[in-house]
């Protein structure tokens, strides 16, 4: 599956599940999902920016789909600094309903990492705070590739700490 055909897949997944979450079809589609990079990529985008409210209320099997996936715990990792980064670019330009987004996808990143309590995600969370701290290791490219600032990568190495300190 392309990413660009699991951002489709994923907003009708979202609506079947949200009718009837017991729905062994949407489950499997979504567990496939999320054994994929590119649909788990393509899910997480629809999922953390979207209006389901399966967002903000994440069913359980949601989470041991989430847990048992190899792309997750990363991509989480990933979309909590670039949507608490993001939050801080969009407030300096005054762009205030794209903040609102940002703040949104990083407070619903932060609730799936809560649940998950997964040593996966905990390992990628530490890496990714030792990136940001010292622009160095694991996720040293992706800190580059973005072009954050100190002030964000406090910021996102703060979010970070919180979670794992919880």
């Amino acid at each position: 599956m392309s990413f660009e055909e699991a951002l489709r897949v994923s907003e009708e997944l979202l609506q079947q599940l949200e009718e009837n979450s017991d729905c062994n079809e949407a489950r499997g589609l979504l567990q496939s999902m999320l054994g994929d990079m590119a649909g788990c990529r393509g899910f997480f985008v629809t999922y953390l920016t979207g209006d389901s409210p399966l967002a903000d209320e994440p069913p359980g099997f949601f989470i041991e789909f989430m847990k048992a996936s190899p792309h997750a715990a990363e991509l989480l990792a990933k979309n909590l600094v670039m949507s608490t980064c993001m939050k801080l670019s969009h407030e300096r330009k005054a762009e205030l309903q794209l903040a609102e987004g940002s703040a949104l996808v990083a407070k619903r990143s932060a609730l799936i990492c809560r649940l998950m309590k997964s040593d996966d995600l905990k390992l990628r969370l530490k890496e990714m705070r030792a990136s940001l701290k010292t622009k160095a290791g694991i996720y040293a490219d992706f800190i580059r590739r973005w072009n954050y600032d100190d002030e964000q990568l406090s910021l996102a190495a703060a979010s970070i700490a919180e979670l794992l300190d919880s």
